[in-house]
């Protein structure tokens, strides 16, 4: 899958001038930019680039929805549908010579079933997410994400247990109505990898704080044919504020290497690697841009 590219012209720019770098969504010149002019017009135009919007948008409609829409399908085919959604998840079907399953729905298709209290269950998980995600202290954003994760890991649990026992013959030992039962099962497996999400979309978020700032040491370069000692020279004529590491609230790390530079974040772990990424060796979890680009490694 290709990462998209900061702006069209850093693209044309880096094919016909330069060997591009890449890290995630970046594609960098190599070499330095050879013209002042087309390197603050390159910083322009990455700086005009919207924000990727912030998960908590997307969780608050996409996510909400999908999860709703799921128990309606399951209002509207239950038992099958349900069926075949606790097939997925399990990856084994019923045995054909054991249609235990089948007698069970069969006779929940016949009980009215009020899916209100499921639907409400579904959007109060929901609404507990978005306002995990919108969390601006990161430590804190973590703490009330894993407190829902947890929770929910724990709902999984319990359905994963009955999963291979049949799950439709246990929905009447369990003390809560069948819809809410149903509902808590479909909401509990759709609403998944939280902790994931929420590394995925930091990590993006520093490779961009590294993108802003790689492209204006490419712009310092160009006028003074040098790289800058500091970061902070920088400012605010290249860019108008220097970023700070995502992950430890500090300044992001820069040394000068030879004729180019390292530039990094120390990563979820908040350990510094060193530089180190999760293709180099030795192995590290560091958010970094060095320049000029390594030589690919062949796998």
């Amino acid at each position: 899958m290709d990462w998209p590219q900061p702006c069209a012209a850093g693209q044309c720019f880096a094919s016909e001038r330069a060997e591009p770098v890449r890290h995630g969504p970046t594609c960098l010149p190599a070499t330095g930019f050879a013209d002042l002019f087309l390197a603050a017009a390159l910083l322009i135009g990455l700086t005009a680039i919207p924000p990727m919007p912030v998960f908590a948008e997307k969780a608050d409609l996409a996510e909400r929805f999908t999860n709703l829409h799921s128990i309606m399908l399951a209002a509207k085919h239950d038992p099958p549908f349900a069926q075949r959604l606790l097939e997925e998840i399990r990856g084994v079907k019923p045995k054909p010579d054991s249609p235990d399953d089948d007698r069970s729905a069969q006779k929940l298709l016949k009980r009215s079933v009020n899916w209100d209290p499921p639907l409400r269950n579904a959007n109060r998980w929901c609404d507990r997410l978005v306002a995990a995600f919108r969390v601006a202290d990161r430590i804190e954003r973590i703490r009330k994400l894993d407190e829902v994760d947890s929770e929910l890991h724990q709902l999984r649990y319990e359905h994963a247990m009955d999963a291979y026992a049949g799950f439709f013959d246990k929905l009447d030992e369990k003390p809560k109505p069948y819809g809410e039962t149903i509902g808590d099962f479909i909401t509990a497996f759709t609403l998944w990898s939280i902790l994931k999400i929420n590394e995925r979309e930091e990590r993006y978020q520093q490779a961009s704080r590294n993108v802003h700032v790689a492209f204006a040491l490419a712009a310092y370069r160009s006028e003074h044919g040098r790289y800058p000692e500091k970061l902070d020279e920088l400012a605010p004529k290249y860019i108008e504020a220097i970023p700070d590491d995502l992950y430890s609230g500090k300044p992001l790390i820069y040394r000068l290497e030879g004729k180019g530079y390292l530039l990094y974040s120390v990563g979820p772990d908040g350990k510094d690697d060193g530089g180190c990424g999760s293709e180099d060796e030795p192995r590290g979890d560091d958010i970094a841009i060095r320049m000029p680009m390594p030589e690919p490694k062949i796998k």
